[in-house]
């Protein structure tokens, strides 16, 4: 999977999205988003990907809007419902010779997640801490992109 800033107007861009989620309790114990330890879920599987971290998300489907598609696969992959509460940023990438446009969520979830198949386990880290992870590339991207701007976590 490479990375890439933009793409021309003619290229098919797909998107995706994924979870910053953090425990909807927690949030009284921090004074910002920053301090809050975020979802990370470590790859199964073979490929580029597996044994890498990620955060939760996916594919965005057709019809669907980004919180719609962050929704859909907490659901389909971790067994709960996250809550919104904004859209960070976005990052561009190519996987599988796919333009992709990632975006970033915040959102918070009621309880841990549930193991899957998908992922070996799962931890929370700082954004500080997740950005010394093995992480997939697009996440790290985006995660970078995200920390770099000490604004995008703070309440609206």
């Amino acid at each position: 999977m490479a990375s890439r800033k933009g793409f021309s107007p003619e290229e098919t861009l797909r998107l995706s999205v994924a979870g910053f989620l953090f425990l909807e309790n927690e949030r009284e114990n921090r004074q910002d988003y920053g301090t809050h330890f975020f979802l990370f879920g470590l790859r199964n599987g073979t490929g580029k990907m597996a044994d890498r971290w990620e955060l939760p998300g996916g594919k965005v489907e057709e019809g669907e809007t980004l919180v719609q598609a962050l929704e859909r696969e907490c659901e389909e992959e971790l067994q709960l419902r996250p809550t919104v509460v904004k859209v960070l940023d976005f990052a561009d990438f190519i996987h599988k010779g796919n333009n992709f446009r990632v975006y970033g969520c915040l959102a918070k979830i009621p309880h841990e997640p549930r193991v899957n198949p998908e992922h070996q386990r799962f931890g929370w880290f700082t954004l500080a801490q997740a950005l010394h992870l093995d992480l997939v590339d697009s996440d790290r991207d985006l995660l970078k992109k995200i920390s770099q701007d000490p604004t995008a976590l703070g309440d609206d």
